[in-house]
């Protein structure tokens, strides 16, 4: 069979065809598995640079997010100051007018009642009534206005008042300032710590006397 093949004049033609099929199946399955590697670590080298890619996105998201709450903190930080501002400047002034209006005989200048009673309603806004401290200076405020429609006679008749409202006024103003300065380390608005109010109690009146015997 293969010397009946060898003796057709065309063999070297059908060996040379079938040698050539032959290296185009080698070549072609070389290039197949070249694809195939290629395309495998094309794949991985996706997979990684979508991971990387994710990471990304996640880190500028998280740090967008830092930049908006440093932003709004910042922006908060800068609230809690200027009102601390404000509330000092109101409450010395209210003091500083108390003091000229207890040492008056008469009932005062009415423009220093008029912004007496104005500082009072604005510290009042400022402070609103909940829990135990803001309750206190609020009271001790509403004596104030008291003492505005009655006269400097209504708070030296409470010894003590003024004082309490004066130690009240610089705790409420440090702690402001604290609570500002507590937000800037914590990245985040924190709310004020609770203070313990300086309390006024009106004093008790003096017992009376027993009536001494009338001699006889």
């Amino acid at each position: 069979m293969l010397a009946k093949l060898l003796s057709q004049p065309t063999w070297p033609v059908a060996a040379a065809t079938l040698l050539a099929a032959f290296g185009t199946l080698i070549l072609q399955w070389g290039l197949n598995r070249r694809t195939r590697r290629l395309d495998e670590t094309l794949r991985v080298h996706s997979a990684k640079l979508g991971e990387r890619n994710s990471e990304t996105a996640a880190a500028l998201a998280d740090l967008k997010q830092v930049e908006l709450t440093n932003a709004a903190t910042s922006k908060w930080v800068d609230i809690i100051e200027r009102r601390a501002d404000r509330l000092q400047a109101d409450l010395a002034e209210l003091l500083g007018l108390l003091e000229v209006f207890t040492d008056r005989k008469d009932d005062g200048d009415r423009k220093d009642l008029q912004r007496m009673a104005q500082l009072g309603r604005a510290i009042s806004l400022t402070v609103p009534p909940s829990g135990k401290f803001p309750e206190e200076l609020n009271i001790q405020l509403g004596h104030i206005r008291e003492a505005v429609a009655k006269g400097p006679g209504y708070l030296t008749e409470r010894p003590g008042l003024l004082w309490a409202l004066q130690t009240n006024a610089w705790k409420i103003v440090d702690a402001e300032r604290s609570r500002a300065l507590e937000a800037i380390s914590a990245g985040k608005p924190i709310e004020r710590h609770d203070l313990e109010p300086e309390h006024w109690r009106p004093m008790p009146a003096p017992a009376a006397l027993p009536d001494s015997p009338r001699p006889t």
